[in-house]
């Protein structure tokens, strides 16, 4: 819902779905705040398995492949930011032109200052990651029917980005040195202090989760800590980003759709994502001929498209959060207002 309860003792609002439109009414055969539950159980099982088998052989070499194969399956995620932004304003005709445009040249630019000036793009586009990652945690728990913690989200994001790259670095060395031969002893340098500051956030979104009995995300984020404590960090980062992210990013588009079943939301997603899916695939295909190798151009894409991917989703969200500002002031001003004091 976008309104999920108000409470009645403290006449204060305390939670408010912030990514969706309003679930479906009553009788609707379909359900944002089930599909999501039941896609946050799957993505939850699957990088567990994924960090077991890591654990148990833990020298199998497919690293890189992973995260290939994961990358493939998770780029239909963003491929409907184009359609996603006019969803969020009850529209659901063809994306207009100019965003078209500016999101591929976005995208474009992006890839090219990453491959000309590969040491400070990289390090920048690893932040955006890790803070678009928790938006995403965010939103969904809250699309779940949780309470949308900003500290164990932010934790969550931030540690499947840092622990991956800087606890066992052997095994992304290569990858890094594809990109740069000087990257791999910059985030060496940084390595103390980052894992500081990661383990401190971790230890805050974990007391965050426990104080506010928020079961739920306090074990999601345990559970990729411990992950990427014991498996390898290829593996984790391709079954978290394949598995994880990308499926929950999906449900959020199906929710964030104005009208229809899940099989006629899934189908319009379904449309929307081909051709985008595609131009990215062959852009990665280019890349990896031009000799940058597979996996390398892998990262390369995926950093590229996450600048004009978050800010898609940033802007669906200011979208979203004012509309619904407005629906909640319509329905219950007196408690609005005593909420907002």
């Amino acid at each position: 819902m976008a309104l999920s309860h108000v409470s009645r003792k403290s006449n204060k609002v305390w939670r408010v779905v912030p990514f969706p439109c309003d679930a479906p009414s009553v009788g609707t055969p379909w359900s944002a705040e089930r599909t999501a539950q039941q896609a946050g159980r799957v993505s939850v099982a699957v990088v567990a398995v994924g960090a077991a088998v890591g654990v148990l052989v833990p020298d199998t070499g497919a690293g890189p492949a992973l995260l290939v194969l994961a990358a493939l399956v998770g780029l239909p995620h963003g491929a409907v930011d184009h359609l996603a932004l006019g969803w969020a304003r009850g529209q659901e005709g063809p994306a207009p032109l100019p965003l078209l445009v500016a999101y591929g040249t976005g995208a474009v630019l992006v890839a090219a200052v990453a491959l000309s000036a590969p040491l400070p793009a990289v390090l920048v586009l690893l932040v955006l990651s890790a803070a678009h990652f928790a938006e995403g945690e965010l939103a969904f728990d809250r699309l779940r029917g949780g309470p949308g913690l900003l500290l164990p989200s932010a934790a969550l994001g931030t540690a499947v980005v840092a622990l991956p790259l800087l606890l066992r670095p052997e095994p992304v060395r290569p990858l890094l040195r594809a990109l740069d031969p000087g990257l791999p002893a910059v985030l060496a340098q940084v390595r103390g202090p980052v894992l500081l500051a990661t383990a401190a956030l971790v230890l805050a979104g974990v007391v965050s989760g426990l104080v506010a009995r928020a079961w739920r995300p306090t074990a999601e984020l345990g559970l990729v800590v411990v992950a990427a404590l014991l498996a390898p960090p290829l593996l984790v980062f391709a079954a978290w980003f394949g598995a994880w992210h990308a499926p929950r990013h999906l449900v959020r588009l199906l929710a964030l759709q104005p009208s229809g079943d899940r099989g006629q939301r899934s189908a319009r997603l379904l449309r929307g994502a081909l051709l985008p899916t595609a131009a990215a695939v062959a852009g990665l295909a280019l890349l990896a001929a031009a000799g940058r190798g597979l996996p390398a151009a892998v990262l390369v894409v995926l950093l590229a498209l996450t600048v004009p991917h978050a800010a898609v989703v940033a802007r669906i969200g200011a979208v979203t959060g004012a509309a619904r500002a407005r629906r909640l002031g319509a329905r219950y001003p007196d408690t609005v207002a005593s909420g907002a004091r």
